[in-house]
Parts: structure tokens; C-alpha cells; sequence
């Protein structure tokens, strides 16, 4: 309940004040300004809240809850953490505040445009990309019902943070140097996660985690720069897509998308590249793959014109994981075009 006027409670870092009613305006004024834990809400709540005042103060749950009312951030922007639950929100915000996601939430973003159109910080936390329907932003044809394209930026901080896409999802990342960074990026989920621009300024790791079904480069996309490198956990899968885009994804030719230097770890997952039926966009080169364990593939797929992936160096030591070398057509280094050839250069 209320504890009343004239309380003031400081929530210091890590700490929690758990509201076990609907939480409104009247508890958040018991929050000493100066408060840098979190509020996190035992039931959903309806009511506006304002966090006008509390600059550091983070929003968590325990469970899964929902806040139907607007909120309004405080100086330091949207907080989310704490709590160990998820979190939707479900009323329109049209501001440009920052959302952080920090440990211990989830943050379930039924809309790309949910809590307005700032920055998505995700720094120790969970960000859901649920599936959504209609065109424009939300969606698009060539993706049916399950196109969510995020136009945010995301950074992701030094304590890392996961983009989960559930079921037979698509997530499109659209904007140039959108994806930024230096903690890990980790995918998670059964459904698909495209980077879709240009990206060059991302210095972390990703990992596709297990089961994580599939991040790839597509349409006017790429991944350059200083990344750290890109790892494969167990049935799941990394694609260089050359093929033609879908709608709202371009359609660029780009002969070269993935930095020819980042480092690529196998661990039971699969990199797969696919060329463009065009005798000018059929070939790749990507950096070092460590075959670490697991029953990992490379897969080299022509589309009419050949396919040409070239391999860096190939790394397994002994007793670790095995690795296949697949393709479509015919493999092997015959005549282009027809045939899918992976090249290794030591």
C-alpha cells in the first residue's frame, strides 16, 4: 500500500521497492529523486506515471506485467531493470527519450515504435521482438504477417544484451549504422534476425545461441568495421544472403558484405552464403572459422550464376567439433557458372 505523505525512500543501486498494488504518481513522489534502483511492479498498472525528477530510477517487473498508461521518462530517459519479470507497454509515447534495458528485464515491444523513437540501449537486458501485422514500418508484404523493422538504433553496452525473435518471426535492423556497440549481441529464438543497412560501427561479438535460429546480412545490409567476431552456437545459423531482397529491404548489389576479418566461431551451427543469380555478385571471402565443437557446416549456395565462398584460414584442433562443406548444384571447382565452391587459402 501507500506508505503515505511525506515518506521518502532511496533506492540505491541494486536495490528494489516492489509495489504489490497498481502503481501510480503518489508512490513514485515517496522516490527520493536522487534514486538509482529500481520500482518494479508486482501487478499491472493502468495510471500515467511520470518520471520526471527520477533522472536514474529503473522500471522492472516480477512476473509479466503491463503498463497501459503513458509514461513519461525522466532526464535520463526510459530505465528499464530489475525484478527479473517482462514488461509492455501498451500506450502510445511519441517522444525521443533513450530506453535502456538493463539486467534482470525483459522488455516485450509489441511495436517498434513503443516508448517513442530514441536509442535502444540494451545493457544486460532482454528485448522481444514479438510478431506484429500490417505495412509501412510495422510490416510489409514481402514478409507476411511477421515483419517487425526496428528504424532505432541499438547499442548494445558493456554488459551485453539479447534480441529474442520468437516463432516464425522476421526482425528487420533498417537504417545505416544502426547496430552499435561493444558488448555482445546474443540472438535468441526460433525466428529470424536481418540486418538489413550498412553497418560499420559495432565493435562487440554476436552469438547466435543455440536453437537461435538464424541472423543474417541481406538486401542493402552489411557488417564491417572492427567487429569482434561472430559465433554459432548449435542448430543454428549465420547467412551472407546475395539473393535479391524483399519488400521494404532493398535489393542492392553488394559483392561484398560480411568484413573479409572477422574472426567466425562454429560451435555446432552453420555459416551459410548465398549468391545472386549475376555473374558479378556470386562470391564472398570471410575471415578465420574455428571449428569449436559440434557438427557445424559451411554452406556455399549458387543461385544460377555459381558460387565462390572464400575462407580465410580453417582452424580445428584436435579432438574438437567436425565440420561440412555444403552446397547447392554441383560442388566442387568446375566451370562457373552451375557449381558452389569453398575455398580455403591456407
Amino acid at each position: 500500500s501507500d506508505p503515505g505523505a511525506g515518506v521518502s525512500i532511496t533506492a540505491s543501486t541494486g536495490s528494489q521497492v516492489i509495489a504489490s498494488y497498481a502503481a501510480d504518481n503518489a508512490l513514485l513522489s515517496r522516490l527520493d529523486g536522487s534514486s538509482q534502483g529500481s520500482l518494479v511492479l508486482g501487478v499491472n498498472t493502468a495510471t500515467n506515471l511520470s518520471l520526471a525528477g527520477h533522472a536514474n530510477l529503473s522500471i522492472g517487473a516480477i512476473g509479466n506485467r503491463v503498463l497501459s498508461g503513458v509514461v513519461t521518462p525522466g532526464s535520463g530517459g526510459f530505465r528499464l531493470g530489475g525484478g527479473g519479470g517482462t514488461l509492455q507497454f501498451t500506450a502510445n509515447y511519441t517522444g525521443t527519450a533513450d530506453t535502456t534495458v538493463g539486467s534482470d528485464v525483459t522488455w516485450l515491444a509489441s511495436n517498434p515504435d513503443d516508448l517513442g523513437g530514441g536509442k535502444i540501449v540494451l545493457n544486460g537486458g532482454r528485448l522481444v521482438l514479438t510478431q506484429i501485422s500490417g505495412i509501412g514500418t510495422l510490416g510489409g508484404g514481402g514478409y507476411g504477417s511477421s515483419h517487425y523493422r526496428l528504424t532505432r538504433e541499438l547499442n548494445i553496452g558493456g554488459l551485453g544484451g539479447t534480441i529474442v525473435s520468437p516463432g516464425n518471426t522476421i526482425a528487420l535492423l533498417r537504417g545505416v549504422n544502426l547496430l552499435t556497440g561493444s558488448g555482445t549481441l546474443t540472438k535468441l529464438g526460433p525466428g529470424e534476425f536481418h540486418l538489413a543497412s550498412a553497418n560499420s560501427a559495432f565493435t562487440g561479438t554476436i552469438y547466435v545461441g543455440p536453437n537461435g535460429g538464424m541472423m543474417e546480412v541481406r538486401g542493402d545490409g552489411t557488417l564491417t568495421g572492427s567487429v569482434g567476431g561472430i559465433v554459432i552456437d548449435q542448430s543454428s545459423t549465420f547467412r551472407i544472403n546475395n539473393q535479391d531482397g524483399l519488400a521494404y529491404i532493398g535489393s542492392a548489389t553488394i559483392s561484398d558484405r560480411l568484413g573479409d576479418s572477422i574472426p567466425i566461431t562454429l560451435r555446432g551451427g552453420q555459416l551459410i552464403y548465398n549468391a545472386k543469380n549475376s555473374a558479378g555478385n556470386i562470391s564472398e571471402t570471410v575471415g578465420t572459422i574455428t571449428v569449436e565443437k559440434g557438427w557445424g557446416a559451411i554452406n556455399s549456395n549458387q543461385n544460377g550464376q555459381g558460387s565462390v565462398l572464400t575462407v580465410g584460414n580453417l582452424v580445428r584442433s584436435f579432438g574438437q567439433g567436425t565440420v561440412r562443406f555444403l552446397g547447392s548444384g554441383t560442388m566442387g571447382s568446375g566451370t562457373l557458372p552451375g557449381n558452389s565452391q569453398i575455398k580455403l587459402t591456407q
